[in-house]
């Protein structure tokens, strides 16, 4: 996909553009169930620890996301996994 990417121009570009975000949340997905149970864990409290000065501010519903999107991230760190993009 990336050298036909590469050579891409035009709406054969815009279409593999604008199958990105689907492969990047099937990434997302798939190392939220794969990863290993002990690091997902270890991530997310981190990621609580990272966001709590937040908490107060933000709706019970927006708390979650905000930990759910912060141990994804930090979980594409530690693995050295990229977010899938232009």
């Amino acid at each position: 996909m990336r050298q036909q990417a590469a050579k891409a121009r035009g709406t054969v570009r815009d279409e593999l553009a604008g199958r990105l975000p689907a492969l990047d949340a099937d990434l997302a997905a798939t190392l939220r169930t794969d990863a290993p149970e002990s690091l997902r864990r270890s991530l997310r409290e981190e990621a609580v620890a990272e966001l709590v000065s937040y908490r107060s501010r933000l709706s019970p519903e927006a708390w979650e996301r905000s930990i759910d999107v912060t141990t994804d991230r930090l979980l594409r760190d530690r693995l050295g996994l990229p977010v899938i993009e232009l």
